[in-house]
């Protein structure tokens, strides 16, 4: 059981492997079947391992799905810095990162999906209830600052600047559950080009 306990940096190469494919397996049941049909038994018959290995690497579910969690919101955070690194360095930071969210929405429908289903049940599970404060609390942070980079809130009160973080990233994450359920009928550049007119609004 010591084991279970390497770091990644420490695990071997066939270990790395035998965890990514772990991960990888029970991405493509969540985004095929929904949560709650990811368990560990299911994991392991699909990716071809015994449940004895998939409890070497995850001590249980909550492990696991916490861990693709957290690897789905890193490639998002990613793609956003690449997307904003590639504009340039007089650009209008807020604006590229509306554009980066969204299109990360676009080409990763399925992963944006998962990362809503995730948001979802294991935040019920952290404080019972529908969503706690910790999905949001580093998001408004950095939004926070991007928005302070390009002072869009230099000019407004405190209550107003901080609210309009919330409304920022409320609108980009209900646009993306929206497209999610009807992307046919969701045009993201309009729509984009709407919430950069609202939030040009609030401009002096």
């Amino acid at each position: 059981m010591g084991a279970q306990k390497k770091s990644q940096s420490e695990m071997t190469f066939i270990e790395k492997h035998r965890r990514k494919q772990i991960i990888d397996t029970a991405i493509e049941i969540i985004a095929r079947d929904g949560y709650h049909q990811a368990t560990l038994a299911s994991v392991a018959k699909e990716a071809g391992f015994s449940k004895g290995v998939i409890f070497y690497y995850f001590k249980n579910k909550d492990e696991l799905t916490e861990q693709i969690n957290e690897i789905l919101l890193d490639e998002l955070r990613d793609h956003t810095r690449k997307c904003m690194k590639e504009e340039a360095p007089q650009a209008d930071n807020l604006k590229a990162y509306v554009e980066a969210y969204l299109d990360f929405i676009r080409k990763n429908r399925e992963k944006f999906a998962i990362l809503v289903e995730l948001g979802i049940n294991l935040n019920q599970k952290m404080q019972d209830q529908l969503f706690s404060s910790l999905v949001y609390i580093d998001c408004r942070k950095s939004l926070a600052v991007i928005m302070d980079r390009d002072g869009k809130r230099d000019n407004l009160e405190k209550k107003t600047a901080d609210a309009l973080v919330v409304v920022v990233q409320a609108m980009l994450d209900g646009l993306g559950i929206q497209y999610l359920s009807d992307p046919k009928n969701i045009d993201l550049d309009a729509c984009q080009q709407v919430i950069l007119s609202m939030i040009a609004s609030y401009q002096p």
